[in-house]
């Protein structure tokens, strides 16, 4: 899992480029700055008019 190795700062890079990476780098109880569309958590709206 070589997203374990990433230093904080990559993923701030990757977040500011827009790059598209694992969600799941992230622990459970931390959300990720930005908006997935798939995160029913984060856009229920997106997920139910799917």
């Amino acid at each position: 899992m070589g997203f374990m190795l990433k230093k904080p700062r990559q993923f701030k890079r990757e977040i500011e480029r827009g790059d598209q990476f694992d969600v799941t780098c992230y622990p459970a109880a931390a959300s990720p700055p930005s908006p997935f569309p798939f995160d029913p958590s984060a856009n229920p709206s997106t997920v139910l008019s799917d």
